[in-house]
């Protein structure tokens, strides 16, 4: 059995005011290696990526861009706006793709944009964030900062803003969380969690929530930039820190997110205690969860699995084995689930049962399929995940046009972007 769910004792956590033990996460040791490719093996063995039954959803229109884009687009009004690792901010229309305005940033963008009323927010990997005027693009004001750094080959994403009434809520790579004031873009108050910050803040009127790459979730003071409470993540003894990597979600007063020490986790929001977590044995939990009706939604990395967990205390609903990771967070449309995968592909699958009903592939994906996985969606004789030569071989997972945002759904349409460079319109059925 791959994972297990379990209370949450003091001896499995710390709740404190700053505690945490000061540890960072190896990269890929070898025994680390040896481990996930026994469970590749395993989980690719009972694979169900073929299904007869499926339908292919159909493209409306694809825009392409530059470069990779990872990042979730933004929709307002009549137009969709998307950003990518060209640097480059794309309004387009939503309903064929033309651009109405574009604007370089001269930076990649690698966290999701924002938006509310007529105002974009928008944080760059030079570490200057954006209020841009979403009819035409203009800058109401930008806020320089430290240029952002990867951790790893597979620290993917930098930290979106939060929108609170009154300041835009920011987390930075150099471990620090600003609220700059909405309307002028002064900064109100700076908090440093002294470690990385890639995964994105949420806000309530009264507190932020913000993990960082030393496996704390922190709640932090909205209006004086004060601390809270702590939580710290269990670890493990591959990746001890337990670095939290995505943002959480809150729901009905809970905390729920992934880990890099194998972990899923719900944490009261109100006092910082753990209240369950799931082991997915071998694997990290990077996505953020999505629940509906009661059920938790969430993909895996190493392990390549879909959940439906019962958010109450994380109990099996039924999982889905897949043959790549799962970094997005999933959407629910019509008693359909729907997430996008490395290998490129957007999968449908029923809310109840998990049973695949339709599939999206991109362009990327189709053209390069077979450079990575075999006629059977096993990966092909020679491909190594994890081995010496493990840069190559994620820029070969990338070149099929991985899917590591969330789709966006409006209407009887669904967008969808990839890191083959293309934003796509897919039409749901």
């Amino acid at each position: 059995m791959l994972s297990t769910t379990k209370k949450l004792s003091n001896k499995d956590i710390s709740n404190n005011n700053g505690a945490g033990k000061p540890c960072s996460a190896p990269h890929l040791v070898p025994r680390m290696k040896m481990l996930l490719l026994a469970l590749l093996t395993q989980v690719q063995a009972h694979l169900p990526m073929r299904n007869d039954s499926m339908q292919t959803l159909q493209t409306r229109w694809q825009f392409s861009t530059k470069d990779q884009i990872r990042t979730t687009p933004f929709i307002i009004g009549e137009t969709i706006y998307v950003g990518g690792n060209d640097g480059i901010l794309y309004a387009l229309d939503k309903n064929n793709g033309h651009v109405r305005w574009q604007k370089n940033l001269q930076a990649p963008i690698k966290s999701d944009i924002v938006g509310e009323g007529k105002t974009l927010y928008i944080y760059t990997t030079k570490g200057t964030v954006y209020a841009i005027q979403a009819d035409k693009g203009d800058v109401t004001w930008q806020v320089p900062g430290e240029a952002e750094k990867e951790m790893d080959a597979w620290d993917y994403y930098t930290a979106s803003p939060a929108i609170h009434p009154q300041y835009i809520i920011v987390g930075r790579g150099n471990g620090k969380v600003q609220a700059i004031q909405k309307q002028t873009g002064k900064i109100a108050w700076t908090y440093d969690t002294k470690a990385m910050i890639h995964a994105s803040p949420i806000v309530q009127d009264s507190a932020v929530y913000v993990g960082n790459y030393k496996g704390q979730l922190l709640q932090i003071q909205t209006h004086t930039g004060k601390p809270g409470w702590t939580f710290q993540t269990i670890g493990d003894r591959h990746f001890p820190a337990g670095e939290i990597q995505r943002a959480p979600l809150l729901k009905d007063g809970i905390l729920y997110f992934g880990s890099r020490d194998y972990n899923i986790y719900a944490v009261s929001a109100s006092s910082g205690r753990g209240i369950w977590n799931m082991k997915e044995l071998g694997s990290w939990v990077i996505a953020t969860p999505t629940i509906v009706d009661k059920t938790m939604f969430v993909g895996t990395s190493d392990t390549h699995r879909f959940y439906a967990l019962q958010d109450g205390d994380g109990s099996l609903k039924w999982k889905l084995p897949l043959n790549m990771r799962v970094y997005g967070s999933a959407v629910v449309q019509n008693g359909t689930v729907y997430f996008g995968c490395f290998n490129g592909k957007l999968i449908g699958a029923d809310q109840q049962t998990g049973k695949m009903n339709y599939v999206f592939q991109t362009q990327g994906s189709k053209a390069n399929y077979a450079t990575v996985f075999g006629p059977d969606d096993h990966f092909k004789p020679g491909f190594e995940l994890y081995s010496d030569n493990t840069p190559d071989a994620e820029q070969k997972i990338l070149a099929l046009g991985a899917i590591l945002s969330t789709p966006v759904v409006d209407g009887k349409t669904m967008y969808v972007t990839s890191t083959d460079g293309n934003i796509y319109a897919v039409a749901l059925p």
